[in-house]
């Protein structure tokens, strides 16, 4: 497996479950925002075994795991090998995903970020990935809600598109809004509120519904 690195605990990619977060290297994207930009490309290479091994050690202070990235499903035989293993060692198994490529299936959650507002001519400028705009598309109309969480991060000073929130909620999904990591509290809640207002739905905790 192309690797790059782990999160031994985390409470945060999977809220509600202690989880152990395997970061694959590689994206075929190449978003201006992107948090990890060091692992969006390059070479790592270390046998699945021995990764399989720490995750092991580690079943005894998490309930889950988290496959992660770059982006993991440019990974799909790989992602297969962690759910089955995962699986095996009676964790639940999720996927952090810009769902850029076909979702592997299988797993007890999905968590899918949208990059930006849901056009094609967004879509390919923002990423640069001219296969992505469909494949978003298509898992977003493949997933089962009620195992996936769309999140949408917010940068700030971007355009809010009213029409991605509510065709997102007509297919059923809850939306996550997250903080962009340069954007400050007071831009980021008064950003919320203006979506909340725009689209009159229901927001609490963190999430539109």
């Amino acid at each position: 497996m192309n690797y790059a690195g782990r999160h031994e605990l985390s409470t945060i990619d999977w809220p509600g479950h202690a989880s152990y977060v395997v970061f694959l290297r590689g994206c075929p994207m190449s978003c201006p925002h992107c948090h990890n930009e060091k692992i969006r490309t390059g070479e790592r290479l270390v046998d699945f075994n021995d990764i399989a091994q720490e995750i092991l050690a580690a079943r005894r202070y998490v309930s889950a795991l988290v496959i992660s990235g770059g982006e993991p499903v440019m990974q799909p035989e790989v992602c297969l090998e962690l759910l089955i293993w995962g699986h095996a060692l009676g964790l639940k198994v999720a996927i952090e995903t810009s769902g850029c490529r076909p979702i592997p299936e299988g797993f007890d959650r999905v968590f899918l970020s949208l990059q930006c507002p849901l056009e094609r001519w967004r879509y390919d400028s923002y990423t640069g990935d001219l296969k992505a705009y469909d494949n978003v598309v298509s898992n977003l109309k493949t997933i089962d809600p009620k195992i996936a969480e769309v999140r949408y991060v917010i940068h700030g000073g971007e355009y809010i598109d009213a029409a991605t929130f509510r065709y997102i909620n007509k297919l059923g999904f809850r939306v996550r809004f997250l903080k962009g990591d340069k954007t400050s509290k007071e831009v980021f809640d008064k950003e919320i509120a203006e979506i909340v207002d725009l689209l009159g739905m229901h927001y609490n905790n963190g999430v539109l519904s």
